[in-house]
């Protein structure tokens, strides 16, 4: 350790707000993890609470489209400064990749810089002329990522390639997520490996590291009818237990005007209370988003800034945007636009002194009338607060069913509920043992059942205001 005199300053990047199991994001997608763990960062989930973490296991490209993890890592760390995230990769390097042919790039002062996204460093193949032999890594070159993710070859002093060449012939594969598909994306469970991947590692977050997802993204791939559909089936039965809410992206070559977005979601079935469809996608400084990661981002942010509770709507929170685009085409969408998705169960965005989230109601809106299914706030309430009533009383699981299994049960969660009415997170709420609920038949047989009732607040959507003139005023000038 080097002598130290004087004042050192070292910076540190802003703690960010952790959001509990409420509004925990599990991101499913692509990662340029040549840059990476490589291999070791595919189909297994990684939990995250910082961007330089994330970056460590994942790489990091600016290429959104084709690198949807590198995006969501922007929106969450950068942009809104909320985490942790859980994410994972589908990228295959032994899979999703194409071979480039042997091609000449130029050298500058000894250094050659390859302009592509996605190589795979291992498979990098240098030769100084294209009929000489393969030139030998660490004796003729050596060979790193430079600070854009681009690999710089750089010529080493001695080496058989003179310092006065002008170019050198490479070969390598580079990662292609194009071949990524809905399958992959989807994943499954193999029975002969044992091994799951995709949207079905999802279920081995809780048992991984003891945290609950709490919104399902898969940016860009929930275009996809058939992944929204298995996105939400698995926010509504985490680990066969919990509750999630996931966020789909509503096609926007099927629905490139406001008025064909209500037929996509209908017609593609995306009406269930789990599920959130957004419409449109948030522009901020010249790149285009994919609008479910900057609505996770809100709900963790919105939360966050209320106690770790979803009572509070992520509707009308500012988005860090500057434009909407829909099809690549920056779209002024009007209030009465706007509100006519709403009133179809779409999450949209308007620009009202900035651009701002904008909607209520979960996809089962206007299908469902259900209180607790159609308001987003209200539906992520009964999805914490049954989540919450699992982990906390699992341990009573096997007890003895007597008088005080149920004093325990029915103190304590009345006392917690008591604590959420007296900070406005619910309107009231109350847990019952009832002897009608528990006939002897049903004690016999190891059964208890108990009642929990609830009421959130709902958001206050709609606020009327009658503006009169009254003449008595008038009266005054004769004062």
């Amino acid at each position: 350790m080097s002598y130290r005199h004087g004042i050192t300053i070292n910076e540190t990047n802003p703690t960010v707000p952790s959001p509990e199991t409420s509004a925990l994001t599990v991101a499913i997608g692509t990662a340029p993890v040549n840059m990476g763990l490589g291999q070791i960062a595919v189909n297994k989930p990684y939990f995250t609470s910082t961007r330089e973490e994330a970056i460590n296991v994942f790489g990091y490209s600016e290429d959104f489209d084709k690198f949807t993890i590198s995006e969501v890592i922007n929106t969450h760390f950068e942009l809104y400064k909320v985490g942790p995230v859980v994410f994972i990769n589908v990228l295959d390097p032994t899979k999703h990749k194409t071979s480039q042919p042997e091609t000449s790039t130029s050298l500058s002062n000894g250094v050659a810089v390859i302009n592509k996204d996605g190589i795979l460093l291992d498979s990098v193949k240098v030769k100084a002329t294209a009929a000489g032999a393969l030139l030998v890594k660490g004796t003729d070159y050596v060979i790193s990522f430079n600070e854009v993710g681009k690999p710089a070859i750089g010529i080493v002093e001695g080496g058989s390639v003179p310092l006065s060449a002008t170019n050198l012939f490479v070969e390598y594969d580079f990662l292609d997520p194009s071949k990524v598909t809905n399958a992959d994306i989807i994943g499954g469970y193999d029975s002969v490996t044992g091994n799951s991947s995709g949207l079905e590692l999802v279920n081995a977050v809780f048992p991984l590291y003891g945290v609950l997802p709490g919104v399902i993204i898969a940016p860009k791939y929930s275009e996809s009818p058939e992944v929204a559909s298995i996105l939400r089936a698995k926010a509504d039965n985490v680990n066969n237990l919990f509750k999630a809410v996931g966020i789909a992206d509503l096609d926007q070559t099927q629905a490139d005007t406001y008025t064909k977005a209500p037929s996509e979601k209908e017609d593609n079935g995306l009406t269930h209370p789990m599920l959130l469809t957004l419409w449109g996608s948030p522009k901020y400084k010249g790149k285009v988003y994919h609008y479910s990661t900057h609505a996770a981002a809100v709900i963790a942010k919105t939360d966050a800034e209320n106690d770790n509770l979803p009572y509070v709507s992520p509707s009308n929170k500012k988005l860090i945007a500057d434009a909407l685009v829909v099809n690549g085409k920056e779209i002024p969408l009007a209030l009465d636009h706007a509100n006519y998705l709403n009133g179809n169960g779409i999450v949209t965005a308007l620009n009202l002194n900035g651009f701002r989230l904008w909607g209520n109601r979960t996809s089962a809106y206007p299908g469902s009338k259900d209180i607790k299914d159609t308001f987003i706030p209200t539906r992520r309430m009964f999805n914490y607060i049954s989540n919450k009533l699992i982990i906390d009383f699992w341990d009573q699981v096997d007890n003895p069913a007597t008088k005080r299994l149920v004093d325990t049960f029915t103190d304590g969660f009345n006392i917690w509920l008591n604590s959420l009415v007296s900070i406005g997170a619910l309107v009231g709420g109350r847990i019952e043992f009832r002897a009608q609920d528990n006939p002897s038949q049903n004690l016999i047989d190891g059964r208890v059942k108990f009642r929990v009732f609830i009421a959130s607040p709902t958001p206050a959507e709609d606020i009327e205001v009658d503006l009169e003139f009254d003449i008595s005023y008038l009266n005054s000038v004769f004062a």
